[in-house]
């Protein structure tokens, strides 16, 4: 079984113009990389987000909670 992220939309057009989580975080990742900085949104936070998405998304198809792997 293999993960199908992004099941869910972050992110919206309004007006021609993207909205959303993804691109300031990208955006965040590519400059901390070129200034050797720390970016807001760490590696192991971001499994943690995915954990949880991924035990919603195994709750919601089959009822009772899952737990996070």
């Amino acid at each position: 079984m293999g993960c199908t992220y992004l099941r869910l939309s972050i992110g919206t057009d309004l007006h021609g113009e993207h909205h959303g989580g993804v691109t300031p975080a990208l955006s965040n990742r590519v400059t901390c990389v070129r200034e050797k900085k720390q970016p807001f949104i760490t590696l192991p936070s971001s499994c943690d987000v995915v954990a949880v998405l991924d035990a919603l998304h195994r709750s919601l198809g089959s009822g009772p909670p899952e737990t996070l792997r």
